[in-house]
């Protein structure tokens, strides 16, 4: 998201990052960054909040693509443009084709009403034994033996996992047993057969002819603005 304040006359520039920082500390004081784009920004998006949607890198002036590059989620961070002042707030990281937008195809190996008390290291011995008899998916077919359950549990997208099994997942190779993982049912183990990567929609010739219509109507907002300040002395008050 982008709270953005042009400058253009020199009179107006020390003024305009002035309030630009003004707004940053109120900002920091855990205030409505949607609420403050509405009031402040002067770009288009700021009717929306200054939300700017996903944006991939490389699509963004320079100034603002290499601040989003050393950003964490939720910073909020000041930079300057030849334009003006860009406030911008990244929500959200994501990775193309890493996980958090992979798909696991996994089985499991269930040992149900397992004492939890039981020591780790006695879980360990079952999970290097089992490992060695169970050394692909194709080895491990729905059925119950023993105390041991054996299910396929399919196709599973990664975002809507428990937080406890993306950390499992995520750094399990294909037809690799993972370590026990204790549950309120019984201690199971899990191995990855498959990650499918989702099919990148590319986008159509009118979602990027709307998408540089819209870049072109941000930039005569903000040139319109520009020359306004030109031409008329503009009394900047920020009541913060």
């Amino acid at each position: 998201s982008e709270i953005f304040l042009g400058t253009s006359a020199s009179t107006l520039k020390k003024q305009t990052e002035k309030n630009a920082k003004k707004i940053l500390e109120y900002l920091k004081k855990d205030k409505s960054f949607v609420n403050i784009a509405k009031q402040f920004s002067e770009s288009p998006q700021g009717k929306s909040g200054g939300d700017l949607g996903w944006v991939q890198e490389g699509h963004l002036i320079s100034e603002i693509d290499e601040n989003l590059k050393e950003m964490k989620e939720g910073e909020i961070r000041l930079t300057q443009s030849l334009s003006g002042y860009h406030i911008l707030y990244l929500r959200k990281k994501r990775i193309v084709g890493k996980s958090g937008r992979e798909d696991f195809y996994l089985k499991q190996i269930l040992i149900k009403n397992y004492s939890l008390t039981q020591e780790t290291a006695n879980l360990d011995k079952i999970q290097k034994e089992l490992a060695k008899k169970y050394t692909s998916c194709e080895s491990i077919k729905s059925r119950s033996e023993g105390i041991y359950e054996f299910n396929d549990l399919g196709t599973l997208s990664f975002s809507d996992m428990p937080e406890k099994l993306k950390k499992v997942v995520v750094n399990l190779r294909p037809q690799e047993l993972s370590k026990p993982i204790k549950t309120d049912y019984g201690v199971m183990f899990l191995m990855v057969c498959n990650k499918i990567q989702p099919k990148v929609k590319m986008p159509s010739e009118e979602e990027i002819r709307n998408k540089i219509r819209s870049k072109r109507l941000s930039l005569s907002a903000q040139k319109f603005i520009r020359d306004l300040r030109n031409k008329a002395e503009i009394d900047l008050r920020i009541s913060l």
